[in-house]
């Protein structure tokens, strides 16, 4: 497993893991906003300079997790 900064160039990705996730959870919303408004929103969260998501990927490059934190 390999864990590094994500960036821009990741938020569909983002977006897909968190959508797939919350639609598992019975309080979630955020999903239900759709994939486009959640790669948005992952675009202005990787943009903001006081906020960081690290990712885990696995030997195929596959998101296995994906904390997240903003000051």
């Amino acid at each position: 497993m390999q864990i590094r900064v994500a960036n821009i160039r990741d938020a569909a990705q983002l977006a897909a893991v968190h959508w797939a996730c919350s639609a598992e959870q019975p309080e979630g919303f955020m999903f239900k906003l759709g994939r486009p408004f959640l790669r948005q929103y992952y675009r202005i969260f990787l943009r903001e300079k006081y906020s960081v998501i690290f990712c885990a990927e696995d030997s195929a490059l596959v998101f296995v997790a994906l904390p997240a934190a903003a000051l």
